[in-house]
């Protein structure tokens, strides 16, 4: 997916509230298990890294480091 339409399908699940607007309570970067990306809806691959957001009590997200970027930068223009 390229970043344009990345983008866009960030912006649209913040919008519907599929993406949190809030920042996490606790974020950790690591080797990635195979986990569905929430952003862009792809498995993040073993050798692909993973961010894993905690919001709060089961609430947790996985992402892409791009789409972590970029869920970071779309989050903070509409905050």
């Amino acid at each position: 997916m390229d970043d344009p339409q990345l983008r866009r399908r960030i912006r649209e699940k913040l919008a519907t509230g599929q993406l949190p607007r809030k920042p996490p309570a606790k974020v950790w970067a690591g080797t990635a298990t195979r986990k569905m990306c929430v952003a862009c809806e792809a498995v993040i691959e073993e050798s692909d890294i993973e961010i894993e957001m905690e919001l709060g009590p089961g609430e947790t997200f996985y992402l892409h480091r791009r789409c972590h970027e970029v869920w970071s930068e779309e989050r903070a223009c509409i905050a």
